[in-house]
């Protein structure tokens, strides 16, 4: 049975600072995704008014700024870093709130058994978290429907 410090600190703190961890990287990723698209996207009619001009350079730019733009466009369908940014945030801020209720002993936790019902409600959390990342994946597959 662990003590409450050593399961704020081991899993809720260490949840919190993962999920937060993996936020940022996936917003990281559809950030830049999206900047190298848009990018793409608007050389690809500037630079065609050229082909009179320059032909073969420009058609060959033209076809791979077309190529990186799919790609871009397919990992982020693929790999939903937006859906899985805002996922990954959403649950950790709705940890470090419900962990905060607990420590001021707010609301559900103002009485005896408040360290029982917060562990009830944070593997909740955590467990609604497992299910969306499940769920995600199965679509990102074509399996959940």
């Amino acid at each position: 049975m662990k003590d409450e410090q050593t399961y704020l600190k081991d899993r809720v703190d260490d949840q919190v600072n993962w999920l937060g961890d993996k936020a940022a990287s996936n917003q990281k990723s559809y950030k830049r995704l999206r900047t190298i698209s848009l990018v793409a996207s608007v050389l690809i009619p500037f630079l065609s008014g050229f082909t009179d001009n320059y032909g073969l350079v420009v058609t060959i730019t033209v076809g791979s700024l077309g190529a990186v733009l799919a790609i871009c466009q397919g990992l982020l369908a693929l790999n939903r870093y937006h859906e899985n940014w805002t996922e990954y945030r959403m649950t950790a801020e709705t940890l470090k709130r419900e962990k905060l209720f607990y420590e001021t002993k707010t609301g559900v936790y103002s009485g005896n058994g408040g360290f029982n019902l917060f562990v009830e409600n944070a593997e909740k959390i955590l467990a609604g978290e497992n299910q969306k990342w499940l769920q995600t994946r199965m679509d990102a597959e074509g399996n959940g429907k």
